[in-house]
């Protein structure tokens, strides 16, 4: 979250809201991230205002409180050590939370660490969602672990494990279709470059043939920043 335009979008996105108590909860929040930046501390009162607000159960709080608690681990140790704590937490939606929110806001090796606990959580929603966030992170530090993992599952959860480690792994995903083949691969959001967008494009055959492939790829790539 950027400030202060961040900051401005959330109050914006707060005064449009019609319950109540989620109004005030992300009220005290933003009021608390906002002082914090402001004054470049992580005071434990206000930082448990916003640690509360990535915690909760409603989308409109954590989505927001965790967005929150990251831009401050970004800058402050008691708020890594918070986001750190939500990722372990026993609670598989505060779990879900951190993998959700995760960026290379945070040093590199924790981003890894929370990813490969994500990979091997005990629950199929998480876990999922930490194939998909190794795509976004372009983790391929991980993929002997999404290797494993995606060797213990079945049915579409191992096809979906699969799709997102061909990904990380290959960097594009080739779906055979006749004479053509449609690849997919990830190129960097248009609006917030720390997000990737996912692209498809048909091409003959033997343009994604093993030999042709790499050639083929960058090809695209030039091509989907002309768009």
């Amino acid at each position: 979250m950027d400030a202060p335009d961040g900051i401005a979008t959330l109050r914006t996105f707060i005064a449009r809201l019609t319950d109540p108590t989620q109004k005030q909860a992300l009220t005290r929040g933003v009021d608390a991230f906002e002082a914090m930046l402001r004054e470049s501390t992580c005071d434990p009162e206000r930082l448990r205002v916003v640690v509360e607000l990535a915690g909760a159960n409603a989308t409109t709080l954590w989505n927001s409180g965790a967005e929150m608690l990251l831009e401050l681990a970004s800058r402050h140790e008691p708020a890594r050590a918070a986001f750190l704590a939500l990722a372990r937490s026993p609670t598989a939606q505060q779990r879900f939370t951190a993998i959700a929110l995760l960026d290379d806001r945070l040093p590199r090796p924790l981003v890894l660490d929370m990813l490969a606990a994500g990979l091997a959580d005990r629950s199929a929603r998480v876990r999922r969602h930490a194939f998909v966030r190794c795509n976004d992170l372009d983790a391929r530090e991980l993929v002997d672990e999404m290797t494993k993992v995606t060797a213990t599952l079945t049915g579409k959860a191992r096809e979906e494990a699969e799709y997102y480690l061909a990904l990380v792994r290959d960097g594009c995903v080739v779906e055979l279709d006749g004479a053509y083949a449609r690849i997919v691969f990830m190129t960097p959001g248009t609006l917030d470059p720390r997000t990737k967008a996912m692209v498809s494009m048909r091409v003959p055959a033997d343009e994604a043939a093993p030999d042709r492939l790499a050639a083929t790829l960058a090809r695209l790539r030039e091509r989907a920043k002309e768009m």
